[in-house]
């Protein structure tokens, strides 16, 4: 049977790579910190990665905004940002379409009317994680975007039962592989608001506070309006809450770092899960 073998949460702010120099002490400290979720990484030697990562109006708009897509392909293409911009050279990234196609077949048995895709294009939401914690992007990546950009958004806890449907499909894999499961975003941002800019570390505290004590369950059961106080940008932690049901119960994190980075506007935070 299959395994999930490590779980991760990271922020994906553009600046983590793209303006690294304007961060300066912070931003060393959050990538040293992404450096030790990587050692993690290769300690258990994952043979593939699923990453939950959310809609920046790449894939989808407002003629077609799925609340929860899954990434079939052969491969990946990404960044889909300039690498002048990001600084991460665009590449093809290996997917993993035969288990991604049972994670959906099951998804759909179990009452989740997931959509899939086999062209999904990965932006910086999924590209800044595996560019730390996999720079070869040799492990095939299966995506799944989720809609955390406008309302009617995915319900917390579903996303979370969303996550415990992850593990029961790994598990139930007769070829064994081993997973990673890597959440991407947030955590306090605003984006397009007056507020641009704000960071919100009582909120980011609590939340993180919450992963070491290995109170999952509270936070799936966070409230949108909950969520919101940490800006528009900090919905994005239903990718991380996907995460938190993928791992065994009352499961506690390690935060790798956390900088509130003003140059970046966002919070960022990194946590590990060992399994």
């Amino acid at each position: 049977m299959g395994e999930i073998v490590l779980g991760i949460g990271s922020s994906h702010a553009p600046g983590v790579t793209g303006q690294v120099e304007e961060a300066g002490e912070q931003g060393a400290r959050f990538h040293a910190g992404l450096h030790k979720i990587r050692e993690e990484f290769e300690k258990v030697k994952p043979d593939v990665i699923i990453e939950i990562a959310n809609e920046h109006f790449v894939n989808f708009y407002l003629d077609n905004m799925p609340s929860i897509c899954v990434g079939m392909g052969e491969q990946h293409f990404g960044p889909v940002e300039p690498e002048s911009w990001l600084k991460i050279p665009h590449r093809m990234i290996p997917g993993h379409p035969e288990l991604a196609r049972e994670l959906v077949k099951q998804a759909i048995n179990s009452g989740f009317d997931l959509s899939f895709s086999e062209e999904l294009a990965l932006d910086h939401g999924s590209i800044i994680p595996l560019h730390f914690v996999t720079p070869n992007y040799d492990v095939p990546v299966i995506p799944i975007i989720l809609n955390n950009v406008m309302e009617p958004m995915p319900n917390p806890r579903r996303i979370f039962q969303l996550g415990q449907l992850i593990r029961q499909v790994v598990a139930s894999r007769p070829k064994g592989e081993k997973v990673a499961v890597i959440g991407t975003g947030g955590i306090s941002h605003w984006v397009g608001t007056p507020e641009m800019g704000l960071i919100n570390v009582e909120f980011d505290e609590r939340f993180l506070d919450n992963i070491e004590k290995g109170k999952l369950e509270s936070i799936a059961d966070w409230t949108p309006d909950e969520i919101g106080k940490g800006g528009n940008g900090a919905h994005e932690i239903r990718n991380w809450i996907g995460v938190m049901g993928s791992m065994p119960a009352n499961s506690k994190g390690e935060v790798a770092t956390y900088e509130p980075v003003v140059p970046w506007v966002t919070g960022c935070g990194a946590v590990y899960w060992k399994v």
